[in-house]
């Protein structure tokens, strides 16, 4: 059973996290690179890191939803395989999205100013992706 607390603090985290999604697809969207100098490229990718803090932030707190409610379930059922699958696809995810974003990095070097945007950009649709895939309803 999930206390009145649990209930009130998972509230509140999705309250926050609603909050966090809106400003980091404003963030997300705000960001362009407007110039080919130096400073025009620094502050789009200062603009990309605030808009993948935000998305991860976001992430974070739908993982950690999905996870207290399957913790929740295995403490009801004494079934954990849900929950220790769900955990080893978090730590999968974390590798997939290191390497499917570094190579396309890679790819663009020696450009790296290019490359870094292309990187941070890459996090940034993974990361909405692995979100909207936490925010689908469990049945």
């Amino acid at each position: 059973m999930i206390t009145t607390y649990k209930k009130r603090f998972v509230a509140i985290a999705l309250l926050g996290s609603a909050f966090v999604t809106h400003a980091a697809q404003a963030q997300e969207s705000a960001c362009e690179l407007t110039g080919t100098t130096p400073e025009a490229h620094r502050d789009y990718l200062q603009c990309l890191d605030s808009a993948l803090k935000g998305a991860e932030r976001q992430l974070q707190s739908w993982a950690n939803k999905r996870r207290l409610q399957l913790e929740t379930e295995a403490k009801h059922s004494g079934l954990t395989q849900a929950l220790d699958i769900f955990l080893r696809a978090e730590q999968s995810f974390e590798t997939y999205l290191e390497d499917n974003c570094r190579w396309r990095y890679v790819r663009l070097l020696p450009d790296s100013q290019k490359a870094a945007g292309v990187y941070k950009q890459c996090k940034l649709h993974m990361f909405a992706q692995r979100t909207a895939s936490h925010k689908q309803a469990l049945e």
